[in-house]
């Protein structure tokens, strides 16, 4: 099952504490996503739960 699909409005913690593991899942696949296409793209995520200082 990829991971997007399991998306359900409470998973990210928007009015409430959220699905810790499913963040953290979306970091990893976020940190894996930079990698592979290098430097001559900048992934950009507007979202405060996804950490973007700690990329």
């Amino acid at each position: 099952m990829s991971w997007n699909s399991q998306f359900e409005e409470d998973k990210v913690p928007l009015s409430g504490p959220g699905d810790a593991g499913w963040v953290v899942e979306g970091v990893r696949l976020l940190r894996q996503v930079r990698v592979a296409l290098g430097t001559g793209y900048n992934v950009v995520v507007t979202e405060p739960w996804w950490g973007e200082a700690l990329l």
